[in-house]
């Protein structure tokens, strides 16, 4: 009997001690996490309390004046071109999954088949995303200004072609400016697929050529795979954040021509900046949330209904 009260005692003692060491790994552990923490509540937090406060208020200037409830929820859906912003901002969508989407696990796919330059190709692929955003796009708009002064007119025009319009032509404006959006961001996405490629074996895309896979199989069955799962998470960031595409429309068309190529986000900024009409700004924001909270919850859906289907 007393050497089991001994034995318990001794559990007693050890579990006490790890509990203590327990809880002060723990106490470390929210001490170094603290300052993120604060960092998290008083830039993220405060600034979407402050956001949905205001989009329920009239404004002057910052200053809260008087409760309108909905009111200003109302205005954005009644303004005239909500629903074209809305409509162009599923465009941008689409046209970056086209292109900003597929171009870079088409540089991914190529880079995983080559076995001398590997890096000298992943270096040039990176370079335009090293350059300043809007000094960048400032760049672009020069290339593609639609009279005889932009760089790809000239160039066609000393082979007897165009003037073009690329910016300036409603039907195409959208699609110039994904496409300059993907010029500078494809690099850095296909280094993510690049990344998760270095876990396969180079052995094995030797080996399928060998046995006479083709690209087109080597792709399917060896780099797929691979990278299926980072698709998975680039594909819904991607609609995440070009849904709130604004400084490449703001710097290269300013919403224009005849506002084709106007994003929800920009007109957004016009409310704020342009209007100061901060209580409208601040609804529109919420709004834009609220639509991608739901996407990204409608996916998470979709995402967890097909991974049970393949379970079973």
């Amino acid at each position: 009997m007393a050497g089991k009260k001994e034995n318990t005692v001794a559990k007693a003692d050890r579990h006490h001690k790890m509990s203590g060491e327990q809880r002060k790994r723990e106490l470390v552990a929210w001490l170094l996490m603290l300052p993120s923490l604060v960092c998290f509540v008083f830039f993220i937090i405060l600034p979407i309390l402050g956001t949905l406060k205001m989009s329920f208020y009239s404004t002057k200037g910052m200053k809260l004046v008087n409760f309108l409830g909905f009111g200003n929820y109302k205005v954005v859906f009644e303004y005239p071109l909500f629903w074209q912003a809305a409509k162009n901002s599923v465009y941008y969508v689409f046209w970056s999954l086209i292109f900003g989407l597929f171009l870079p696990l088409i540089i991914a796919a190529l880079c995983a088949e080559t076995t001398k330059g590997r890096s000298f190709f992943r270096i040039a692929a990176r370079l335009p995303g090293i350059l300043p955003a809007i000094a960048s796009l400032l760049i672009l708009t020069y290339f593609l200004r639609s009279d005889g002064q932009g760089v790809l007119n000239i160039l066609f025009g000393k082979i007897g072609l165009g003037p073009f319009k690329y910016l300036t032509n409603p039907k195409v404006v959208i699609i110039w400016i994904v496409l300059s959006m993907t010029w500078k961001g494809a690099g850095g996405t296909a280094l993510l697929y690049m990344a998760a490629l270095t876990e396969v074996p180079q052995e094995l895309y030797e080996a399928a050529a060998l046995d006479g896979a083709s690209p087109w199989q080597r792709f399917r069955y060896i780099t797929w795979p691979a990278i299926k799962g980072q698709f998975n998470l680039l594909f819904i960031l991607q609609i995440i954040g070009v849904f709130q595409v604004l400084y490449e429309p703001m710097v290269m068309t300013n919403g224009g021509p005849n506002n084709a190529s106007l994003s929800m986000m920009l007109l957004m900024y016009f409310f704020a900046f342009r209007d100061n009409r901060y209580g409208v700004a601040c609804a529109m924001g919420v709004v834009i949330s609220l639509f991608l909270i739901a996407f990204s919850i409608i996916r998470a859906l979709v995402e967890r209904r097909m991974t049970e289907k393949e379970r079973e």
